[in-house]
C-alpha cells in the first residue's frame, strides 16, 4: 500500500475521531464506507490507539454515562448497545460499575412514574404488565421493576 494514501485515510480518521468519541467499530465502518483496502485495517486501528484516537474502555465509560444521563437507558440496553459495537464485555462491566445504584433505581422511578401518568393506576394486572413490558424495553432489570411495582401497589 502506498505510504501516501496510508497517510491520508490516517489523517481522515484522525479528525473523524477529533469529532467525537469513537471506537474501532466505528473506525472499521468508516474505512469500509470510504473504500479503504481491507489489509490495512489492523494497522490503521492499532495506529489509533496507539496515538489515544480510540480506545474502546474509554469510549465505553462516556457511551454508559451518556445513554444512562440522557436517555435513562437501563444498564442490559446499554449492555447490548456496546455488544453491538464489538467492545468487549470486560470494558462494557467496569463502565456499568460506574453508575450509581441509587440514581439508577431513581431513574427506574422516574421512567415508571412517567408511565403511570399515560397508563393510569398500577393496580389492574394489564396495567402492571404494560408497565414492565415498557421498562424491560429500557433495558432495566425485571427484579428492579417488581420492586418498584410492589412498593407502589402497597395499600
Amino acid at each position: 500500500m502506498d505510504n501516501v494514501i496510508f497517510k491520508d485515510i490516517i489523517s481522515k480518521l484522525e479528525r473523524y475521531c477529533d469529532y467525537q468519541e469513537r471506537c474501532s467499530f466505528d473506525v472499521i465502518s468508516k474505512l469500509k464506507n470510504i473504500d479503504a483496502p481491507e489489509v490495512i485495517f489492523d494497522d490503521v486501528i492499532q495506529y489509533l490507539e496507539e496515538h489515544e484516537y480510540i480506545d474502546n474502555l474509554r469510549y465505553a465509560k462516556i457511551f454508559t454515562s451518556s445513554k444512562f444521563s440522557n436517555k435513562r437507558w437501563g444498564k442490559k440496553k446499554i449492555y447490548a448497545a456496546l455488544r453491538a459495537k464489538r467492545i468487549d464485555s470486560k470494558d462494557i462491566n467496569i463502565a456499568l460499575a460506574k453508575i450509581d445504584e441509587n440514581e439508577y433505581y431513581n431513574a427506574l422511578v422516574y421512567i415508571c412514574e412517567t408511565k403511570l401518568r399515560n397508563i393510569g393506576d398500577i393496580k389492574t394486572n394489564v396495567n402492571k404488565k404494560k408497565l414492565l413490558n415498557f421498562a424491560l424495553q429500557r433495558g432495566f432489570e425485571s427484579t428492579l421493576i417488581w420492586q418498584f411495582i410492589k412498593e407502589n401497589t402497597k395499600n
